[in-house]
């Protein structure tokens, strides 16, 4: 029993490491494009912004898992959704061509990182899910 939660508490610890790694990323990028704020397709604009509030919230979730050292559901629920809606809105953004890609290889680079971002997200909410069951 008590490995269990040991080993629940190691997944939930890389999980969390992984939404600060990431979501730094996610923001940073997506405030990138917002310096040229005032040259961008509205749609772009739009998927900028939702790039640097996700980054924001799953950035917060995660702090607030490593501060309490306790798994706390929500904070998982929250940095896995916010994950999820950077990850579609990449995704979005490359399928209709609002993102700029300069080639083939650029739009399957996108691609499998928006994959990897809601794949990520879902794996977060899982483990969110699994800390709901934990052994008492």
């Amino acid at each position: 029993m008590e490995r269990a939660r040991r080993n629940l508490a190691n997944e939930i610890l890389r999980v969390t490491i992984v939404m600060l790694f990431v979501e730094c990323i996610t923001f940073y990028l997506g405030y990138q494009f917002l310096q040229e704020w005032s040259a961008l397709a509205p749609a772009l604009a739009l998927g900028s912004t939702l790039w640097v509030l996700s980054g924001l919230v799953t950035f917060g979730a995660a702090l607030w898992l490593l501060v309490r050292h306790t798994p706390v559901k929500p904070s998982l629920w929250i940095g896995g959704a916010a994950t999820i809606l950077a990850g579609a809105t990449l995704l979005a953004g490359v399928l209709v061509h609002v993102v700029p890609c300069p080639g083939p290889t650029c739009v399957r680079s996108r691609l499998v990182s928006a994959a990897g971002l809601v794949f990520f997200g879902v794996v977060a909410i899982r483990a969110a899910g699994r800390e709901r069951h934990k052994p008492a």
